[in-house]
């Protein structure tokens, strides 16, 4: 229970279950609690560290000073800020306390990641397969280079559209291995393939974090904001993922409908091992989510049905015309979705919400499901929004680019 708690674990499994239990734990009593960091983590894909970090930024605008626990033994600051997650906990805490090394230590290694996940290539920010762009608004480190343009009058903006998929191709290729993980059904490398329904999903969703997630539902500057990209492939056996989704039942589902048999080839020959490689594209912010944003309410003066139908009118409307609040090109991610087969889960203000689409395109407007099975009870709240993308790599798929 929250109140026999002495701080806020995950523990070692990343997942969104546990991200969720420990929410549990951040609504219950994270006024209170320093945030303990795990030694070393397990999982973290199929949305588990973007829920993580999610977590941590909605402790890290609790009131009062935010404390950091970390038990390290050698080299802990290094070691912590090299993951997504570590580094946002840095970067959002007030005090760190480690018995090892200095709050300045960790800061500085901090401060010299971010510096890395800002630059102009995305393959600065390359790990295995893995990139992570970061923007830190309250550290004044807002317009990563691979995102934004400066203007001629000395601003920034994102980047247009064919400037994102510029960038989705780069992170393609480097995230795919350099096209060694396949071919899509007309023989192009995927990463080819892909780039622009990937770089067209980029700039929708990442767009929705510059225009409403840098203030509260008030229009105040957030005290701590962090905004980003983080891009994976993961090619794991289907027991593997089955393991790993076990306990999100959502999720267990989507994969459950693998067939190994649609694995991945490699000019034309199946993998023995039948791994099937998975494009995961998380986006999240810490702004006041979507319903706030839309409604122009505090969450606490909307009843769960309020929340529900106004986040799923951003998912509904087919106009291509823009509209205020949340929702600019969600429908766009929603058809291309539909083309490749893929998952999508939302996270915002008390919902967790999802939608699979193994069938294809959705017929008429998308109305999502609740992640957990109970309806009459509220998730904890969240700061911000995630949204996760998951994207079978298979050849059998047409890819579209419209």
């Amino acid at each position: 229970m929250a109140g026999d708690i002495e701080s806020l674990f995950v523990g070692s499994k990343v997942t969104i279950s546990s991200c969720e239990k420990m929410l549990a734990d951040i609504e219950a009593k994270g006024e209170f609690l320093p945030l303990r960091l795990p030694l070393t983590a397990k999982y973290l894909m199929l949305g588990g560290e973007s829920a993580y970090v999610q977590a941590i930024v909605t402790w890290a605008q609790k009131k009062g000073d935010r404390v950091l626990e970390v038990h390290s033994q050698k080299a802990g600051a290094s070691s912590i800020s090299e993951n997504l997650f570590g580094l946002v906990a840095v970067l959002c805490s007030d005090q760190i306390r480690d018995d090892n090394e200095s709050a300045q230590a960790y800061a500085d290694v901090a401060r010299k990641r971010l510096q890395i996940l800002q630059g102009a290539d995305p393959a600065d920010s390359f790990k295995g397969l893995e990139i992570e762009i970061i923007c830190a608004d309250h550290k004044g480190a807002e317009h990563p280079s691979s995102l934004y343009q400066k203007l001629g009058n000395g601003d920034f903006d994102i980047r247009d559209r064919p400037d994102m998929v510029s960038v989705a191709r780069s992170i393609l290729d480097l995230i795919t291995g350099g096209n060694k993980l396949g071919y899509d059904a007309k023989g192009q490398p995927w990463s080819t393939s892909a780039a622009e329904p990937i770089g067209n999903m980029l700039y929708e969703l990442f767009r929705n974090t510059i225009e409403h997630a840098k203030y509260d539902s008030k229009g105040n500057v957030l005290r701590k904001s962090v905004r980003g990209v983080q891009a994976r492939c993961i090619s794991l056996t289907k027991q593997e993922y089955l393991k790993i989704a076990h306990d999100s039942p959502p999720l267990f589902r989507f994969i459950e409908g693998f067939s190994t048999r649609d694995a991945i080839t490699q000019k034309g020959e199946p993998f023995r091992t039948h791994r099937i490689p998975i494009f995961e594209l998380s986006i999240f912010d810490s702004g006041p989510g979507f319903a706030c944003t839309i409604t122009k309410k505090q969450l606490e003066n909307l009843t769960l049905t309020e929340e529900l139908t106004a986040v799923n009118a951003c998912f509904a409307s087919m106009s291509s015309k823009p509209h205020a609040g949340y929702g600019k090109g969600l429908p766009y991610v929603v058809e291309l979705l539909g083309k490749l087969n893929g998952f999508l889960r939302l996270r915002t203000g008390r919902l967790s919400l999802f939608h699979d689409f193994s069938d294809g395109p959705v017929e008429g407007p998308l109305k999502l499901e609740r992640w957990s099975s109970a309806t009459e009870n509220f998730d904890p709240s969240v700061s911000g929004a995630l949204i996760t993308l998951l994207i079978p790599m298979w050849p059998k798929y047409e890819w579209v680019n419209k």
